[in-house]
C-alpha cells in the first residue's frame, strides 16, 4: 500500500502501527507529495483562506504516480495545516477511485486541540462504502 504525504513522513513505529491496524500484507511505500501551496495569513479568519481546487492538486499527484493506484484505497497522513485536506481528498478519489485511509499523527492531532496517538480514519467506511481492496 502506498501513504501519501505533504509536509511529515512517517516514523517506522507509526508506520509498523498503521499496517497492523490496517491488516497489511504488503509494506508500506511512503510518497511526497511535492507542492506549492498559497500562503496565508495564520492571523486571519479560516474563511480568508485561499481554496485549491481539486485539480491542481491532482497534477501534483500525478507526478508522483498515483495512476498506479487506481482501483485501490491508499492513505494520506494529514497536512500539519488541515485546511488542505478537503483538496486532497477529492483529487484522490478523483485519480484512484476511493476515499484515503486518513493518519492523524499526534502533533497533527494537538494542533486542532484532537490530542492522542495516531488515529487512522477509514473515509470508505465512514461513508458505508466497505470497498476493501487493501
Amino acid at each position: 500500500m502506498r501513504l501519501y504525504y505533504l509536509d511529515r513522513r512517517l516514523e517506522s513505529e507509526e508506520v509498523d502501527f498503521v499496517a497492523g491496524v490496517l491488516k497489511l500484507s504488503e509494506p508500506i511505500e511512503q510518497i511526497r507529495i511535492p507542492y506549492v501551496l498559497p500562503a496565508h495569513d495564520p492571523n486571519g479568519s479560516y474563511h480568508e483562506r485561499p481554496i485549491i481546487e481539486s485539480n491542481l492538486i491532482e497534477n501534483h499527484l500525478l507526478k508522483v504516480g498515483i495512476l498506479l493506484d487506481r482501483g485501490k484505497k491508499i492513505c494520506l497522513v494529514i497536512p500539519k495545516d488541515i485546511h488542505w485536506h478537503r483538496s486532497l481528498i477529492a483529487a484522490i478519489h478523483n485519480l484512484t477511485g476511493y476515499y484515503p485511509c486518513l493518519i492523524q499523527t499526534g502533533d497533527q492531532g494537538k494542533s486542532i486541540a484532537n490530542p492522542g496517538d495516531i488515529k487512522i480514519i477509514d473515509m470508505e467506511e465512514l461513508i458505508g462504502r466497505n470497498k476493501t481492496d487493501i
